[in-house]
């Protein structure tokens, strides 16, 4: 529902003629995040003035500065310089892009990066043309451009692609599955998957957290507790006597 009164499903409209939701829980994780920038932005003001903060964080308006960040483009400005909508993000050529074997996510940005993937592909010319010359006149063109560079993957395979890329310089990396990740030599470097005993579910497996302290990862205090499980104590750090706890549970 919040995808779709935020806008952020309509995006989709933009580029694809129909609206969609991100299979992601997109609203609830992204609202939750910046009710955490919005309690350490009231903690550092408390600490400063001695004062407290009331916080508010609702989820739709969330969404819509969340989506609204890069997509009011020309809508900006008063009056209006262009429509709503940025081109980059919407371009139907904006995606992975199939190899002769899978699919990659690649983007030279760069005049020298798309200077070295064109001379890559064979198409060292590209660079000259007008409508590529610079970043702004890539911007105006990004349809073609994307398009352009995504037909070429197809001549090699996703191993292939990444070794030259990389060795470019040009911003890459696989489409990953969910099987994928558990191999991934950056995350198995980490030991980001965590195993843990639960005391009901047996085994488990828990990704770590996006940070670390003191390049450390935090640690897993508790279990996710079962229906009902910490009522008794959540009460009484309520202030709540144990009669009265007795009484409501």
């Amino acid at each position: 529902m919040i995808q779709g009164e935020s806008g952020f499903a309509g995006t989709f409209t933009m580029r694809d003629g129909a609206p969609m939701l991100a299979p992601t829980v997109v609203a609830d994780k992204s609202a939750a995040l910046l009710a955490a920038t919005g309690l350490v932005a009231a903690m550092v003001q408390r600490l400063r003035t001695g004062k407290g903060v009331y916080v508010e964080v609702a989820m739709f308006e969330s969404m819509v500065g969340y989506t609204l960040l890069e997509h009011q483009y020309g809508a900006t400005f008063r009056p209006p310089e262009g429509p709503a909508g940025y081109a980059r993000a919407l371009s139907k050529q904006r995606k992975p892009h199939a190899t002769r074997d899978g699919y990659i996510c690649m983007l030279p940005y760069t005049d020298r990066q798309w200077l070295r993937f064109w001379e890559m592909i064979g198409t060292p010319e590209r660079a000259r043309e007008p409508r590529f010359e610079s970043i702004a006149k890539r911007a105006l063109n990004i349809d073609a451009l994307y398009g352009l560079a995504g037909a070429a993957l197809v001549e090699r395979t996703t191993a292939e692609w990444l070794e030259a890329l990389r060795a470019a310089e040009i911003p890459c990396g696989p489409v990953n599955t969910f099987e994928d990740l558990k191999s991934d030599p950056q995350l198995s470097a980490l030991g980001f998957f965590r195993p843990f005993e639960h005391p009901s579910e047996g085994p488990i497996e828990v990704p770590d957290t996006a940070f670390q302290f003191d390049r450390q990862s935090l640690p897993v205090r508790h279990h996710q507790p079962r229906l009902g499980e910490q009522s008794r104590d959540i009460l009484r750090e309520a202030g709540l006597s144990d009669s009265e706890i007795d009484a409501v549970l």
